[in-house]
């Protein structure tokens, strides 16, 4: 070391021995702030690299003190956590952060590279976590997130399109065979592709306000062709909720409605069911309309939201298998 008088005696105070500062003197540093970097559990090889990433001796301090130093009710780091945490600082730093970003994206778990692909593209450590995983690749969850979609929105309708603009396309041709996206996803569940969910809108939905008149015979029927067997598995029953099924049983109950239905749909929610007949659920519709007309219910509101969703599952599961049943499409008189 050639320091000498003063800056000699600084080192001596700090601790130093004539070796240690002259590594730490040959890798920049001056005493106060070796002192400091050597304390926080740096050493001169590691310290010396956030010099040559651009910092100068006192960003490099403030570089490890941000990535070292934990907040309060947090345990202090292990030697070999700091370690760890120094070369990923390293990294960091060569890759553009800036001490406190670093320190974010390293106590989020992020490896630099990985992390610099994310901050590039404008997110956060947090917010790249969430859309990395739901499967999203940088750039890719930049384009859904600039159309307005959350990570969990985008993974669900990923699954109509791979890009924002076609997942959109898709779900229009639902819409136009009166299917909810919700409920079009649901069906995929059930084995369709999004091409056979979207190609319903070729065939009208089935009128569910009446059965169908009987047709006088004119020619022999052709031969009846056998339904696909995944078609017919998958629209047997219709998709519903335990939150639906217990609302529904619950203002059936209070309203004096048949025991026979509460006793199915307490008993479906009770075991998780997540489909069910869908003359149960067109029973329920009939039933729930019939003591709203009598003004028995006692939140008509709910049940008004409860009878919209059965009646989407049901219209759904319906108008994919060609079924028919009969519903009572009275309206809800909204009682006070």
């Amino acid at each position: 070391m050639r320091a000498r008088g003063t800056e000699t005696d600084r080192w001596l105070e700090r601790g130093f021995d004539a070796d240690d500062a002259a590594r730490w003197h040959a890798a920049g540093f001056r005493p106060d702030p070796a002192y400091l970097l050597r304390t926080l559990g740096a050493s001169p090889a590691i310290s010396a690299q956030l010099l040559r990433a651009g910092l100068d001796q006192e960003g490099a301090v403030e570089a490890v003190e941000h990535a070292i130093i934990r907040g309060p009710g947090h345990p202090p780091r292990s030697s070999k956590e700091v370690a760890a945490t120094l070369e990923r600082l390293v990294t960091m730093t060569a890759c553009g952060f800036v001490p406190a970003e670093a320190a974010a994206w390293i106590d989020n778990g992020w490896e630099a590279e990985e992390a610099a692909a994310w901050f590039e593209v404008g997110f956060g450590p947090a917010n790249a976590r969430a859309w990395r995983d739901e499967g999203f690749a940088p750039k890719e969850a930049l384009a859904w997130k600039r159309d307005l979609f959350g990570s969990k929105q985008a993974s669900q309708w990923r699954r109509l399109g791979d890009t924002p603009a076609r997942a959109r396309a898709v779900a229009a041709t639902f819409t136009s065979a009166n299917i909810t996206v919700a409920d079009g996803l649901r069906l995929m569940d059930r084995g369709l592709t999004a091409e056979q969910v979207a190609a319903q809108h070729e065939r009208p939905t089935p009128e569910l306000t009446a059965a169908p008149a009987p047709t006088p015979p004119v020619a022999p029927a052709p031969p009846k062709v056998a339904p696909r067997p995944k078609l017919e598995a998958a629209f047997h029953l219709v998709p519903v909720t335990r939150d639906d099924l217990l609302a529904a049983a619950g203002q059936l109950v209070r309203a004096g409605g048949e025991p026979s239905l509460v006793h199915r749909l307490n008993s479906a929610a009770d075991a998780g069911c997540k489909e069910m007949e869908p003359a149960v659920i067109s029973a329920a519709i009939t039933e729930l309309r019939r003591l709203d007309e009598a003004g028995a219910l006692g939140s008509p509101l709910l049940v008004r939201i409860v009878v919209s969703r059965f009646e989407r599952a049901l219209n759904a599961c319906l108008a994919v298998s060609g079924r028919m049943i009969n519903v009572d499409r009275t309206p809800l008189r909204l009682s006070t």
